[in-house]
């Protein structure tokens, strides 16, 4: 949150420029985009008003429309979208930059916590190792090391 919300020029909109339309489909994405916009769904109505919402709105503030899709449904975020296009462009940025710090936070936390399946960051390595490390010291034998790793004496 403190690192975004200091960020330099121009990081807003290269962050802008590195996310993909809201219902935009692809292997282009990250696993994480697509996760995050799941609840978007497959309807080809819905993704046809989304797409000609991006357009307008794309049309107007010249960026993608930026949202935490995350546990949100095609309408509620095309029902913002709409209610957002009637901001102006200043603050419509402001709205874009908060969009993107909510998003950058439930990205960070999937990371590092371990009940996340796809956020099997540092924390979760670290913490999988010391459990390892426990068991194996208990048992009266080394730790065990993943597949194809040699100890380094």
């Amino acid at each position: 949150d403190a690192a975004w919300a200091v960020r330099g020029p121009g990081e807003l909109d290269a962050a802008m420029a590195g996310h993909p339309r809201i219902g935009e489909r692809g292997a282009r994405w990250p696993a994480w985009s697509r996760q995050e916009q799941s609840g978007v769904g497959s309807d080809p109505g819905a993704l046809e008003a989304l797409r000609d919402a991006n357009v307008a709105y794309e049309g107007q503030f010249g960026h993608v429309f930026l949202i935490c899709a995350t546990g949100r449904g095609p309408d509620e975020i095309l029902a913002e979208l709409r209610r957002r296009m009637a901001n102006d462009r200043s603050t419509e940025r402001e709205v874009a930059a908060a969009e993107i710090g909510k998003i950058n936070a439930i990205r960070l936390r999937k990371l590092v916590t371990p009940s996340e399946p796809e956020g099997r960051g540092v924390a979760w390595t670290e913490e999988r190792g010391a459990r390892n490390e426990r068991r194996a010291t208990r048992e009266g034998g080394a730790p065990k090391r993943p597949a194809g790793e040699r100890e380094t004496l």
